[in-house]
């Protein structure tokens, strides 16, 4: 069942690009999770690489603070549609060392946030 998201992508301190995924009811509270994200970050000098509001079907353990480096141990394709918060994203789960296509719109993530066998 698809369900509404924010992926969240940042730079990480190794230059590794972190990814969360947050639910959303709407496309409107995505927005405004968003902008109230991209103000806390912008505080604390992470680098956001891109956000996006979108659909998926992927079920991810919920967002938690403070993960460590050695918990960032889950891997995903991140590929971002168009330039606006709301132009979407598509979302693989992969394994490590197989990503590729890494380019201006695709991102090779990590993070803490393991899928949910459905």
């Amino acid at each position: 069942m698809l369900k509404t998201v924010l992926i969240i992508l940042t730079i990480g301190p190794t230059g590794q690009t972190h990814m969360a995924m947050m639910d959303a009811n709407s496309v409107g509270e995505c927005r405004r999770s968003a902008e109230t994200i991209g103000n806390i970050l912008g505080k604390n000098d992470i680098q956001i690489a891109a956000m996006r509001c979108g659909q998926t079907e992927l079920e991810l353990t919920e967002f938690a603070h403070g993960y460590t480096e050695e918990e960032m141990r889950w891997h995903y394709r991140v590929a971002v549609k168009g330039i606006e918060l709301e132009d979407g994203f598509a979302i693989q789960h992969i394994t490590s060392g197989t990503c590729e296509g890494s380019d201006a719109v695709t991102y090779c993530t990590i993070s803490a946030q393991h899928p949910i066998d459905q």
